[in-house]
């Protein structure tokens, strides 16, 4: 596998995760009690014995380029190839934000020339999954073609967030829809391909100078050339980039038998570690079904909820089907059901978020955020007493006291004026 480049693509901003990514990029969301999402692409990749990484990381990248660091929890903290962050740069004559997948590609041309590589892994680094990437290189190589892309079989449900494929008896791509809209395809895309090196580097060099995206300017051209084939992959996979697929999938790890296990011996995915005490369930206490963070204080009731490290749950305050971040504390008697709440929230005594009817959707992101769960972003302090109703939306470093003194109805947001970008974004 020494001849596998590597490009993680983690770089771009999302308008379907209101407030969690106000301060950070997809791929830097927490996730699973104690991971980050890009684990999953860096661990795949160790655990597939590939060792030349690149990031492409814009969006929001301190706390991704924070966490990743050296690439040494993966072991890519190497002399000789290893882990790099690739981010958008000042050139002689001019200085561009990734305006796309091809033209982030594009803008680092020259790590895929300077390589020694025969073909380039490009991955998404907002999904959920595990995936020998050996098996995927190697069908690859048998198979005579230029391109591979990743499949699964398209399970009940839309389409609309994927591109929709069919594919022949010789697994090669015959049609691909980008989200279609109202079709039907027995096969998605998961964003995975296998390119061959020389093929790539022609595509990029001839791509036209307003072509941007992967998807349209190299790989549909390819297909209607019968250029690429299809490769299976019948595992969990999981898409978080928006709010509703990010709680399923976490949700799913509190399962009897979750289809996705983080920890497993045989294939663990790796994460920056933090010195942290264990976490502490006192007398007073009742925990069901739910993963605790290292560091924690769980002093009230936690139900089905994951709690990242550090979170504190004081005496009567009960936590349900909820996903706490690291360094937030829930005051006596306080009550959450169907939320998430960001880093080093505050919720005051007594106070509730999550009540009322989960039909409303939220005003603002009637198509985002519909399901029932309720979003606090990072520092935000909720006052005691305050009611928070469902599908709502408390923006980063919300004070206190720019909580209304009534109940805050399902659907609606409130955010800092000077903030409000930082949520849609």
């Amino acid at each position: 596998m020494d001849r596998t480049l590597v490009v993680i693509l983690a770089g771009g901003a999302s308008s379907d995760l209101p407030v969690l990514t106000a301060y950070r990029s997809k791929a830097a969301l927490p996730y699973g009690g104690k991971y980050r999402v890009i684990d999953f692409c860096l661990s795949n990749c160790s655990n597939s014995g590939l060792r030349d990484v690149g990031v492409l990381a814009q969006y929001n990248p301190a706390s991704l380029i924070a966490h990743i660091g050296n690439g040494g929890p993966w072991d890519l903290s190497r002399k000789r190839g290893g882990l790099a962050i690739l981010q958008p740069f000042a050139g002689r004559t001019e200085s561009n934000w990734f305006r796309g997948t091809a033209d982030a590609l594009r803008q680092h041309i020259e790590v895929i020339r300077d390589s020694s590589c025969d073909q380039v892994l490009i991955l998404s680094g907002d999904q959920v999954y595990k995936m020998d990437y050996r098996r995927l290189i190697d069908y690859h190589n048998r198979s005579g073609q230029p391109v591979t892309m990743a499949v699964r079989r398209q399970p009940e449900g839309t389409l609309e967030k994927y591109g929709g494929l069919e594919i022949d008896d010789d697994q090669v791509v015959r049609t691909f829809v980008e989200k279609p809209e109202g079709e039907q395809f027995r096969f998605l895309s998961l964003g995975i391909y296998v390119f061959s090196r020389d093929l790539l580097l022609d595509r990029l060099a001839s791509l036209e100078a307003d072509t941007h995206d992967l998807v349209f300017g190299i790989l549909l051209p390819l297909i209607e050339d019968s250029q690429v084939r299809a490769f299976v992959h019948d595992g969990y996979w999981a898409d978080i980039g928006w709010l509703e697929q990010y709680y399923d999938s976490s949700m799913h790890l509190l399962g009897r038998e979750p289809a996705l296990d983080p920890g497993g011996k045989t294939w663990p995915i790796m994460t920056k570690t933090e010195n942290q005490s264990p976490s502490r369930i006192t007398r007073t206490a009742g925990v069901e079904n739910s993963l605790i963070g290292s560091g924690s204080l769980v002093e009230g009731t936690v139900r089905h909820s994951i709690l990242f490290p550090g979170v504190r749950v004081e005496p009567g305050a009960t936590v349900t089907n909820s996903i706490v971040f690291s360094d937030a504390s829930i005051e006596k008697a306080a009550t959450l059901d169907g939320c998430i709440l960001d880093k080093k929230v505050r919720v005051g005594q007594g106070a509730v978020i999550g009540y009322g009817n989960p039909t409303t959707p939220n005003a603002d992101f009637p198509q985002i955020v519909r399901s029932g769960i309720s979003v606090v972003g990072k520092g935000a302090v909720i006052p005691g007493g305050a009611r928070i109703g469902r599908n709502c939306l408390i923006g980063p470093d919300v004070t206190s006291d720019l909580i209304p003194s009534r109940d805050i109805v399902c659907g609606e947001t409130i955010a800092r004026e000077e903030r409000w970008l930082r949520i849609s974004s």
